[in-house]
């Protein structure tokens, strides 16, 4: 090649631009470096300096850029070029981004606030001949402000013969006092299916069994009556006595709005006697023994509410005709795991109602449970662990991009 021909070769290539892709701290970065067009030919880039100080190396060998880097940076890469033997450099700017988590405060929240509750918490014990395990933990995006966690879960026990009572509800975020609307609803519910006497569950019981014992299939009409007699007073109690909350507080009942998944649960010669009501959009499921099926023991606020959340303190709800729908009954011979959740989990992990039908999904959560995840966190279900609850919470911290709500997840195995 001309001397000439050279010069016009290094000028052309000293305007021509090459764009890198951004690359992560923390996150593994590898770019080929092909380099296209006339203006390349009989280009090779011989080295590349100022990778050091960022983590990268470069591979003349199959031109390809890699590693994980240190640290963000903003810097001008140095590119050695051989250009028909004759050497230049040339500048290319390159970016390393911060870890987005690193981006994300932690800031205490108020404990001087009459509402105040804890930002973390969790529980492990027996439960009948299974497990009980559950967490429930302040989203990145609250603990990024410094405000309170809006979730809640409470476990009560009847008093009577082994109905024990689950409650999860998740405060909604735009609701000023939803910390405590969430709180009050969980305990108050259990605290009415408490005060209800030993007849009225000698009488459910009663019913359920005659409904098991039905020769008409499906039974599921029977059982959804069952249910709706039983926890409606129950639920129209919940909602007079919020009622009751908001004018004593000088609030208005919006104030408090909160979701509800309820699960009352007993363990019987029949099988497992399960009962459930829901407002919202918190999954109440059950994974059969095999896990081969799920059954999902509520629905979701969509659909007719165009995807909008619904919340206990909404009077239409108990006006809507759909009323009735919201309760459930089953007896179930046995089950792997019965599991309730809020929407930080819900949406990070499903993502969408259909997929909640899916028992591939409910099995992937498994073992996303047991450890395959990037952050390796695992909730060991095998009889015996200890501080089960402290590595569910632990768990919960998974990165899900656009998801950083409140996340609670309680779980029967």
């Amino acid at each position: 090649m001309e001397k000439w021909e050279i010069f016009q070769r290094r000028k052309s290539l000293e305007e021509k631009r090459i764009v890198l892709p951004n690359a992560t701290v923390g996150k593994a970065y590898q770019v080929v470096l092909d380099l296209e067009g006339d203006d390349w030919n009989e280009v090779i880039i011989s080295a590349i300096t100022g990778l050091e100080q960022i983590g990268l190396t470069y591979t003349t060998d199959s031109n390809t850029l890699s590693g994980i880097p240190l640290e963000s940076a903003d810097v001008k890469l140095v590119f050695h070029l051989l250009v028909a033997g004759e050497t230049m450099e040339k500048k290319v700017p390159f970016a390393v981004n911060p870890d987005p988590r690193s981006l994300w405060k932690t800031l205490e929240s108020d404990k001087n606030d009459p509402w105040w509750k804890a930002d973390e918490v969790h529980i492990q014990q027996p439960f009948g001949t299974k497990q009980f395990v559950a967490a429930s933990k302040r989203g990145r995006a609250h603990a990024n402000a410094g405000k309170f966690r809006e979730d809640h879960y409470a476990l009560g026990n009847t008093g009577f013969e082994g109905w024990n009572i689950l409650a999860v509800s998740d405060g909604a975020g735009s609701a000023r006092l939803s910390r405590l609307g969430s709180k009050v609803v969980c305990e108050t519910v259990i605290s009415h299916l408490k005060e209800l006497p030993d007849s009225a569950y000698e009488a459910l019981e009663g019913a359920l069994k005659k409904a098991g014992n039905t020769t008409e299939n499906p039974a599921e009409h029977q059982f959804q009556q069952i249910a709706t007699t039983f926890l409606s007073p129950v639920i129209q109690q919940l909602y007079a006595e919020l009622e009751t909350l908001a004018g004593n507080l000088e609030a208005e009942l919006s104030d408090l709005h909160s979701t509800l998944a309820l699960c009352l649960i007993k363990e019987s010669e029949q099988g497992w006697l399960i009962l459930t009501f829901s407002v919202g959009d918190c999954p109440i499921a059950l994974l059969d023994k095999e896990k081969n099926n799920i059954m999902l023991l509520n629905w979701l606020d969509s659909g007719a509410y165009g995807g909008a959340t619904r919340f206990i303190t909404m009077p239409e709800i108990f006006e809507h005709q759909d009323f009735s729908s919201r309760f459930s009954a089953r007896i179930v011979s046995d089950f792997s795991y019965l599991m309730m959740m809020t929407d930080g989990i819900y949406d990070a992990k499903f993502e969408t109602t259909f997929k909640l039908a899916q028992p591939a999904m409910w099995n992937q959560l498994i073992a996303d449970l047991e450890g395959n995840n990037p952050e390796s966190h695992r909730v060991d279900f095998k009889e015996g662990k200890v501080d089960l609850g402290a590595a569910l919470s632990q768990w919960m911290d998974f990165w899900s991009t656009g998801n950083h709500d409140d996340r609670t997840l309680v779980i029967i195995y």
